[in-house]
């Protein structure tokens, strides 16, 4: 049996965290989310249905991942994959410049070298991670 799911204390803060690092970065309000925690695919930290507002975590990524980085781990994983989908909502379909983007917004919000920022780089286009470790600017993609 798999140890219990390590639940984010407020989860609800971390959504107002993503939206307001969105609006800043935008300049606009991206509007309300919600997030739940569902079982699906191994290969996906998230998703959201089109035309849906629900972001859908992968419970069982995050229980691993909190197993490996432990549950001081859990803001910084969330805030990545959460970000990651809201940008969907807001209507970015392209995958590499939503991964794009995360990276861009997870620096401002964190550091450079945070966990958060080793995770949305994981994610992100190795020719992004490229351009961006020989200091050019991450223009947009498309």
């Amino acid at each position: 049996m798999s140890p219990p799911i390590y639940m984010p204390r407020d989860l609800e803060t971390i959504l107002t965290s993503v939206r307001k690092a969105v609006r800043d970065y935008f300049g606009r309000d991206p509007g309300d989310a919600k997030a739940i925690f569902v079982k699906t695919r191994r290969d996906v930290l998230g998703y959201v249905e089109f035309g849906s507002r629900v972001i859908k975590i992968n419970a069982e990524a995050y229980r691993r991942y909190l197993e490996i980085e432990g549950p001081e781990a859990s803001m910084e994983y969330l805030f990545v994959v959460i970000l990651h989908e809201y940008l969907h909502i807001m209507g970015i379909y392209d995958e590499r410049e939503v991964r794009r983007i995360s990276m861009e917004i997870v620096e401002r919000v964190f550091s450079k070298h945070s966990r958060a920022m080793k995770l949305a780089e994981s994610l992100a286009d190795p020719r992004d991670i490229f351009i961006k470790r020989i200091g050019r600017p991450l223009s947009p993609y498309i």
